[in-house]
């Protein structure tokens, strides 16, 4: 027996038989346990793999800490800002992350083609870039539910002949970027219009072709509408001429591999953010007040930036400083109250830079609302009490724009709007929320005992509003030359090719 394993004689002394049967039955019945044992081994392995199951997609995101978004850089998608960086992408990609349980990190690339590669690649989880739902891409990728719907749209700039149709494209310079949808778009239209004819831009993406339409080196470009709008404030010559074509739904895009774990994660979670409101307010704050000013405030705005802003502009640097906030936010305030008039006077009896009361100008210590410098800083101070009362629990930006009511109309009005908004079963510390009861008019609601409630707001919400104008374009601005450098250098050479957001 001496050739014979020791895991059998192991087995036969535990069941104490192996003094009790000769020696010819001990080989036969080793032998039978040795077999069975075998089996028993090689059972054991497969039901080992079976248990061991493939670990998911979003099982290897969570173990690795990690969601990696493939984006590109644009107004509406993703971009650096005086805070950070930011764009709707950006956000909604963090907010996903943190329902994950993980970091985000952002795969900069060139055009929308190299996202959906990276995606098929396996070098980012996902796509978010501004991504149009076309029948060809869904061949190409899964798409998570749709979180906007946009237009294409033939832009020109103001001066030049307009387009009315494909037709008086062939006029000039008809120039679109490589890799987005409206190439689907202009390839299906030309079936009907054999002559329309355009260059494709390998080296340029559609919101630096809106640089060049604008600086009137190409004559016709296609964005979407979004970009559009958000591009025309700091651009005041582009022009919509047309339509391309039907609206399309925007959303993200995901590999077509058999696990989907992650991806019916993102479906969950578009549900969610839609019920809770969370994406309408994603939307207003990027989008909701893109309003472009009229021509002539946009030019008077631009002349006072060259002109009259140089000679206060430490001012304002000195109370932001002290008082922690952008000094291009207070700037804009100072603008909408007198145009940066230290003398300005109105004729209820505000003065000065800031247009402080007098009983303001009191409460903060302030002897000459007619100078400059103490205006400023009182106006900052103001500001800053105002943000600081609003609730801990109320988040950027809706709480300098919440302040700002206070600011404009007193905390009173605030907080008479907010208690109201409980009663009417609206959010409160929501600023698109807000704006809903603030224009209210006087009258009668079902439900609240009051008959009549007097809600001056109306003329709150446009300060508000027009503040965030004047601050979208003063940041711009300010940073003209570092905005246009990073826009047309390509996601490689600007560092950027790899961002964390936590």
């Amino acid at each position: 027996m001496a050739g014979e394993p020791l895991v059998v004689w192991s087995f036969l002394k535990v069941k104490g038989c192996s003094g009790l049967i000769s020696s010819r039955r001990r080989n036969r019945t080793g032998r039978t346990l040795w077999r069975m044992l075998s089996w028993l081994l090689i059972i054991g392995a497969l039901c080992g793999c079976t248990d061991s199951r493939t670990v998911s997609q979003l099982e290897k995101i969570k173990q690795k800490g990690e969601l990696v978004v493939a984006t590109r850089i644009g107004p509406a998608t993703y971009h650096p800002s005086p805070t950070g960086l930011s764009g709707i992408e950006h956000d909604l990609a963090q907010l996903f992350a943190q329902r994950l349980g993980v970091r985000v990190s952002f795969l900069v690339c060139d055009s929308v083609a190299e996202t959906f590669l990276a995606v098929e690649a396996g070098r980012a989880d996902l796509a978010a870039a501004g991504l149009a739902i076309t029948s060809e891409r869904e061949r190409q990728v899964r798409f998570a539910p749709a979180y906007r719907t946009v237009t294409e749209q033939v832009v020109y700039r103001d001066g030049a002949s307009k387009p009315n149709d494909l037709a008086d494209l062939a006029d000039g310079i008809f120039e679109v970027a490589d890799g987005g949808s409206h190439l689907l778009t202009l390839k299906h239209l030309q079936t009907a219009h054999p002559d329309l004819q355009w260059r494709v831009s390998e080296d340029h993406n559609s919101a630096q072709l809106l640089y060049l339409v604008h600086a009137g080196l190409i004559d016709y470009t296609v964005t979407t509408s979004d970009q559009a709008l958000l591009m025309r404030r700091f651009l005041p010559q582009l022009r919509p001429a047309f339509d391309l074509g039907t609206s399309r739904s925007l959303a993200w895009a995901f590999s077509k591999i058999s696990d989907d774990s992650l991806y019916q994660q993102a479906v969950a979670f578009f549900g969610d953010i839609q019920r809770d409101k969370t994406l309408d307010q994603l939307n207003e704050r990027y989008f909701g007040n893109a309003r472009v000013l009229p021509e002539d405030a946009d030019k008077a705005f631009r002349q006072s930036v060259r002109e009259r802003l140089p000679r206060y502009r430490h001012l304002f640097h000195q109370a932001a400083a002290r008082y922690q906030m952008d000094w291009r936010l207070l700037a804009a305030i100072a603008y909408q109250e007198s145009h940066w008039d230290p003398n300005a006077v109105s004729p209820t009896g505000v003065r000065g830079m800031m247009m402080l009361t007098e009983e303001t100008a009191k409460s903060l210590k302030v002897k000459n609302r007619l100078d400059a410098r103490d205006s400023i800083m009182a106006g900052a101070n103001y500001v800053a009490q105002e943000r600081a009362e609003m609730p801990a629990h109320i988040a950027e930006p809706d709480r300098t724009w919440l302040a700002l009511v206070a600011y404009n109309a007193g905390p009173g009005l605030l907080e008479k709007t907010r208690h109201l908004a409980v009663r009417l079963g609206i959010d409160p510390d929501c600023w698109l929320c807000m704006k809903k009861v603030l224009r209210l008019k006087k009258g009668y609601y079902q439900g609240l005992k009051d008959k009549r409630v007097l809600l001056p707001g109306r003329q709150s919400v446009a300060f508000v509003e027009s503040v965030r104008r004047y601050y979208d374009l003063l940041v711009y601005l300010s940073d003209e030359e570092k905005f246009r450098s990073l826009l047309f250098q390509n996601a490689r050479n600007t560092g950027m090719a790899f961002e964390h957001s936590s």
